[in-house]
């Protein structure tokens, strides 16, 4: 892939393999529209697939990495609305065109497509378009603005929805005239527009009023009765029935009016397709993957092999070697290292959200374990923690600031534990916590983005770069960085500590310096440091990386085989990189991607050694000997890079020892009692945690 601004080093290339790929993995996600062309179904969504089996398998198409909004199919041609504008295939899928010419606000996404005889009718967020030549270049309507969506056609009547309300045409898409006739608002914010035996029906966004016009979106009537719930989400054309997905679950237009459909039997399904008397759904309450179902509801399964269009925003490894992938929407994902699969680790639907909620699910923005053998998480809802492994959550927010006052949120972005001690990022400070995260106490006013520990310091950031060495009890400035910013992330490699300034300049400083220098990069998006390497996501979707060793501006592409798309020859864009993560679990590199899921990369391809994985490293047992001991305590099976922190019983940091091997620790100087030891490699993984004796 070309990229700017890249420098090749020499040494640095020959470490890579010339046949090196990343591979790509869950979770797996079917959240999506499903629309048919001869025998062959395709699944639209951040990307697209297609099931030549009725949908049983599915198999990625080579498109561009654009999000599918919808498709629209001509003899030899499909053509495609996607976030990216209008693409074309005249192969069948195996290539794709642009033909945004005329759409002056392609690079925010077509929205949706249609044909009214030869004409094409097409909709972006800012305009609505038509084209007499298939899509060849595009002529914009009387409306531009106004946030349009979907197309409807009936007989000759074209109704698009939009936040003001319905555009109605009757000269073929030429000019639009707003039709709301008896839809309450001024501004009734209209989502989603279906066309149903002649009938039209429209629903507002986050309300339950659904609306009917039985005169071609002259006049409009109100038509809920049998709803349940308080918002509508979206209409499906199933089996030739009308349905309608509540929070309350699936109704059914039955006459006249709307009733629980029999295929719901409690399940709460989306339906997307029925074909060869299967349906295609989600069951949102149990899953995000696609179902089928064979007996018209009563049971549902997992189809043979899912899309892989889910969204995972950040990778963390916790301190007992186990891999999670946050959504911040839909919550936290285990990585199962056995069979390569991924599996839901928190409640599906669950609201992490205020402590006085506004109905809305609460995002999660972290997750750690120790402390009582608990996963704790961040959210919008302070910090909630569970001892059975994710079955069951108990939230913790006393003595945390309301971060978010219209919802009264509580939320922290990040956390970090090391003993008893949890300490909480939030952008009104950083707090502490050493009873389990049921009470916490601000230890530092610094409106907290990252927490991360490299070396002896676990350094801070937000509006300013701070450090700790007590673990979180007190902080100080690092590198003159007290204020400006925000400072976004901070990771450090090869001796060096980097930042991200206002989501775009990366800064570096040698771990004594007192200022950053900048290293002259494009906008950084997500930085991860991994022994002497430092990788970055950039705001453009690239992943690089350069050997800090050599140099802190001279970078090499690691995008190599991801998906990519292209808005001019010789360039490559990923767009759903930069809002994913990077981690280090076992021999690979980890990337958490906006629309495809996790991709994962040997570190050999980077030139580290690989072979001796997380379950192989958990064999090596350490123990402290003698216990108790008096002046001398050694451990055995310790590496030079090894270092040992040594807690009291209340959680507070004794002392650091780096380089310990298998020389001893002197404790002459510690008060008789129980420690807590903990032992992390250079990775910072956490090796070994116990309890020793001071006698």
């Amino acid at each position: 892939m070309s990229k700017k601004y890249l420098l090749l080093i020499a040494v640095m290339f020959s470490m890579i393999s010339v046949n090196a790929q990343w591979n790509n993995s869950g979770p797996e996600f079917g959240l999506g529209k499903i629309r048919q062309n001869n025998s062959r179904l395709y699944m639209l969504g951040t990307r697209l697939y297609h099931s030549d089996d009725n949908g049983d398998t599915w198999t990625l198409e080579n498109t561009p990495a654009v999000t599918f909004n919808e498709m629209f199919f001509l003899p030899n041609k499909i053509m495609a609305a996607t976030s990216k504008g209008i693409f074309v295939s005249n192969d069948n899928g195996l290539s794709w065109l642009s033909y945004n010419s005329g759409i002056t606000d392609s690079t925010n996404g077509v929205r949706d497509i249609k044909q009214i005889g030869t004409r094409l009718i097409a909709t972006s967020s800012g305009a609505i378009y038509y084209s007499d030549n298939y899509g060849t270049s595009w002529i914009v309507s009387n409306i531009t603005g106004g946030n349009v969506r979907q197309i409807v056609i009936v007989n000759n009547t074209i109704l698009v929805c939009a936040f003001g309300g319905v555009y109605r045409s009757i000269d073929n898409g030429l000019t639009y005239i707003f039709s709301n006739s008896g839809i309450n608002g001024s501004s009734p914010n209209i989502l989603n527009i279906y066309n149903y035996n002649g009938e039209v029906f429209c629903h507002k966004s986050n309300s339950i009023e659904v609306y009917k016009s039985a005169d071609e979106g002259l006049t409009w009537t109100l038509n809920n009765t049998g709803l349940i719930g308080s918002i509508a989400s979206n209409f499906s054309l199933v089996n030739n029935s009308l349905f309608l997905t509540t929070a309350s679950g699936l109704f059914q237009m039955s006459g006249n009016n709307w009733a629980i459909s029999p295929i719901d039997n409690g399940s709460k399904p989306i339906l997307y397709y029925y074909i060869n008397n299967t349906y295609l759904a989600n069951v949102f309450s149990q899953s995000l993957k696609l179902v089928k179902s064979i007996n018209n509801g009563s049971s549902w399964l997992e189809v043979t092999e899912n899309p892989k269009m889910f969204s995972i925003n950040k990778l963390i490894v916790t301190l007992n070697n186990n891999l999670f992938g946050i959504s911040n929407t839909y919550g936290v994902f285990l990585f199962n290292e056995i069979d390569s699969s991924w599996s839901r680790f928190t409640p599906q639907s669950f609201n992490f959200g205020g402590t006085i909620t506004n109905g809305s699910v609460g995002d999660v923005y972290s997750i750690i374990y120790g402390a009582g053998n608990k996963y704790y998480i961040g959210t919008d809802g302070g910090v909630w923690s569970s001892n059975d492994s994710g079955v069951t959550w108990i939230q913790h927010h006393v003595g945390l600031p309301i971060t978010n006052v219209p919802a009264n949120y509580k939320t922290v972005k990040d956390l970090y534990i090391n003993g008893n001690a949890i300490i909480a990022a939030t952008t009104a400070g950083i707090y502490r916590s050493t009873d389990q995260a049921n009470t916490w106490t601000q230890v530092s006013s610094l409106a907290c983005n990252d927490l991360q520990k490299y070396g002896s310091y676990l350094y801070a950031t937000g509006n300013g770069v701070f450090r700790s060495n007590d673990n979180g009890l007190t902080w100080t400035a690092f590198a003159g960085a007290t204020s400006g910013g925000p400072f976004d992330m901070i990771a450090g490699a090869g001796g060096k500590i980097f930042t991200i300034a206002n989501q775009a300049n990366m800064l570096y400083a040698d771990t004594t310096a007192t200022s950053f220098s900048n290293n002259g990069n494009d906008q950084i998006k997500f930085i991860l440091g991994y022994e002497n390497l430092l990788f970055y996501i950039g705001t453009g979707g690239y992943i690089n990386y350069y050997d800090v060793n050599l140099s802190v501006t001279s970078v090499i592409d690691a995008s190599s085989n991801l998906p990519c798309y292209q808005p001019a020859a010789g360039s490559c864009y990923e767009p759903y990189l930069s809002n994913g993560g990077i981690s280090v679990f076992g021999d690979n590199l980890w990337l958490g991607t906006s629309g495809f899921s996790t991709w994962y990369r040997s570190l050999a391809d980077f030139g580290f050694p690989v072979g001796l994985n997380n379950a192989q490293t958990e064999k090596l047992e350490i123990k402290p000997y003698p216990n108790p001991a008096n002046e001398i305590i050694y451990f055995n099976n310790l590496t030079k890079a090894d270092q040992i922190e040594i807690f009291n019983n209340l959680g507070q940091l004794q002392g650091i020892t780096l380089n310990v091997d298998n020389n001893g620790i002197d404790i002459s100087n510690l008060a008789k009692g129980f420690y807590i030891y903990t032992i992390t490699d250079e990775q910072h993984r956490t090796k070994s945690t116990g309890k020793f004796i001071k006698d």
